[in-house]
């Protein structure tokens, strides 16, 4: 009997939980979409992407981002990426995959921050991977190419 009782208090006290922190989690989740750029991750090419996350394409091949990326990934599933800049006043860092079937990996938003990202993505095949910095209300990138030898798409 005492094991009854316990159990009904356990799954009573659990149910509880999960009904008040999944209300609060349900009514938070709007205000965290809110700045999702759903356009630019749903396009199929670079233009799209940089005219969805920036309303322009005219980015500047600039030395002064550093994009560090192997240059050949033995598997496409797990390619470490890291960018870096000296570039003043940094909004935001984009890293886009010219061949992946979608091609924007990230963005990151910056707001008085270190203008530094570093991830491990996922790429389809051999491509170009691109960084592209908006800095002073311009936007700038510098491309590298990195060569897979099994895709990370399972291919």
């Amino acid at each position: 009997m005492v094991n009854s009782n316990r159990r009904r208090f356990l799954t009573s006290t659990l149910a509880a939980g999960t009904v008040i922190a999944g209300g609060t989690y349900l009514r938070s989740t709007p205000s965290l979409a809110a700045g999702w750029p759903q356009a630019a991750f749903a396009a199929k090419a670079v233009d799209q992407v940089l005219a969805a996350l920036y309303g322009r394409t005219d980015a500047i091949e600039n030395p002064a981002i550093s994009l560090s990326a192997p240059y050949q990934a033995e598997n496409g599933a797990l390619v470490p990426v890291e960018v870096s800049t000296t570039l003043p006043r940094v909004q935001s860092i984009a890293i886009i995959v010219d061949k992946n079937p979608r091609p924007l990996v990230a963005v990151t938003n910056l707001s008085g921050a270190e203008p530094f990202t570093g991830l491990h993505i996922r790429m389809s095949e051999t491509s170009a991977v691109r960084a592209v910095v908006q800095s002073d209300g311009q936007l700038y990138t510098n491309t590298k190419l990195v060569r897979v030898t099994v895709s990370g798409y399972g291919g």
